[in-house]
């Protein structure tokens, strides 16, 4: 009985072994298959904007798509070659005819590409094409009144017009000739705006999208002491505790050995209002001091002047 359950054992300890190699090994990828789902073999895209998307293939790290124009044998344009992580990539492609491929690959092996054709339309038609916005980011937040704008290039473009509305009322239309993808403005005062591109040729419009960013250039109120009210403690680690302003999204906060904070034992940045101060030496006085930052990254005014020494 104890040969049998000693049997049992060692099988089992090497069946995990086998399995803990398995996640180590990489697989061989030069017989499976990647199954591609768009576009369709000799499809036509109406829009410049087109998604290629396949199925994730298990042992796979990357997958390699290139696309070429008009094709691999007469190639004229090398347009793409890129390595994606996830299961899909969208491109934006000028009109023409194009043949493109796609495998999986690891380090060590990959599979065979899948090749296609493809054809943007040539229409100069602009109507219903969508144009992406780069940066600011959707709801985002500057301290500064001059922003920086930038979209992406649309085929068959002839200008490109930013437009800025406050509650829905246009403030201020400039265009841009093609290729030109960026512009700027200056608001008049703090608030949230929208801010939205679309292109345009002789004969058309393309559709937009909107974004929202807003200009704050007030410095947040500074924090204000709730503990420790005494200087000294016998608590270990030392609670620090403040009040949150109001616009503050994060305090940054400094404790040093002397008042002046010329040798600064700790900086960081914290989302809360707390902070426990560890590896404090005894009989040793330290200060604190902690400022409010706001989603604008506007800095408010230190809460200093605070000392405290752990008995």
């Amino acid at each position: 009985m104890k040969h049998k359950k000693t049997a049992f054992l060692l099988s089992a300890v090497l069946a995990v072994i086998l399995l803990s190699c398995e996640d180590f090994i990489e697989k061989d990828l030069g017989k499976k298959s990647l199954t591609v789902n768009s576009p369709a073999d000799n499809a036509v895209s109406l829009t410049f904007n087109v998604t290629f998307w396949w199925d994730e293939l298990k042992g796979a790290s990357k997958y390699q798509l290139q696309v070429v124009r008009p094709s691999f044998a007469a190639m004229q344009e090398f347009v793409v070659d890129t390595s994606v992580s996830g299961d899909r990539v969208v491109l934006t492609l000028s009109p023409g005819t194009y043949q493109w491929r796609i495998r999986a690959k690891n380090s060590s092996s990959a599979t065979e590409y899948i090749t296609r054709i493809l054809t943007i339309d040539s229409t100069l038609n602009l109507s219903g094409q969508p144009l992406s916005l780069f940066s600011p980011a959707d709801d985002s937040w500057t301290n500064h009144l001059l922003t920086n704008f930038s979209w992406q290039t649309l085929p068959n473009t002839d200008y490109y017009v930013l437009q800025l509305l406050l509650n829905g009322a246009l403030l201020h239309t400039q265009s841009y000739a093609a290729p030109v993808t960026t512009g700027s403005y200056t608001f008049p005062a703090e608030g949230t705006y929208e801010w939205r591109v679309f292109a345009q040729n002789g004969s058309s419009n393309s559709s937009y999208y909107t974004r929202t960013i807003t200009i704050d250039t007030t410095r947040p109120a500074a924090p204000v002491l709730l503990y420790p009210l005494a200087d000294t403690t016998n608590t270990s680690p030392v609670p620090l505790g403040w009040s949150s302003a109001e616009t503050a999204a994060s305090f940054h906060l400094q404790i040093a050995t002397d008042s002046a904070f010329g040798n600064v034992v700790h900086d960081t940045t914290e989302t809360g209002t707390t902070y426990d101060l560890y590896n404090t030496a005894a009989g040793q006085y330290y200060y604190w001091r902690v400022k409010a930052i706001d989603k604008a990254l506007n800095q408010g005014s230190w809460l200093s002047g605070h000392r405290i020494k752990r008995n």
